[in-house]
Order: C-alpha cells, then structure tokens, then sequence
C-alpha cells in the first residue's frame, strides 16, 4: 500500500465541514466502488472505501449534497487521489482526495454546504 504523507498545514488548508454520505467511486468505465463520506471542503473530500486506489488515481466520484430541507442534491466531480490509507477503526480505506474538475454549480452547492 502506497501512502502519501501530507503536512499538517497541507492537509488543513481548507475549512472542512463533516458530511456522511453514500458515494459511487468510478475508476474507469468498469470498475465502480461504493463508498461513504467523511467530510468534504472546497478543495476535496474524505470518503472510506472498501478498496485501495492508489494516490495520483483520477476519479469520478458521485453523491449528495444535502443544502436543502436536508433534501441531498446530487453532483459528479472529477478528483484525484492523494492519500489512501488503511484504517481499522474506519474497517476499510480513507481516501484523501482533490477536486480536479468541478463545475460552477457543484462548487457553488459544496460552498453553500460548508457555510450553511
């Protein structure tokens, strides 16, 4: 397993806000993993997977955004990996990721969220 070790003040540049959610991970056109969301900023989110990816791994990922009555709106951003680490309390993988591409409206929906 490759790690990735980031410095406190890399990790923590953006303000994060806790979300839990269900997330589609899509690594190609064929391979898709399940995951959940840990917490989410403007600049990425956490999410525990069942699977190993490798850091510098570009990635689909799809879920929700609740801003709304609760309500989750849906988004798809492309990230990429930065750190994968194996987490036994977590009883699976925390995946660090960066958006690399994120429309306007889902950065404005993300934003809303952290700020609500």
């Amino acid at each position: 397993m490759e790690t990735l070790q980031l410095s406190y003040d890399e990790r923590r540049r953006f303000s994060r806000k806790i979300l839990i959610a269900i997330a589609e991970l899509s690594l190609d056109n064929e391979t898709s993993i399940i995951a959940q969301t840990r917490d989410i900023s403007t600049g990425g989110l956490l999410v525990v997977a069942n699977a190993n990816v490798r850091p510098n791994t570009d990635v689909s990922i799809r879920f929700g955004i609740p801003v709304k009555d609760f309500v989750p709106i849906p988004v798809q951003v492309a990230v990429t990996v930065v750190y994968c680490t194996y987490s036994g309390i977590e009883r699976g993988f925390k995946l660090g990721m960066r958006f690399s591409h994120i429309s306007h409206s889902s950065a404005h929906l993300i934003e809303r969220y952290i700020n609500s």
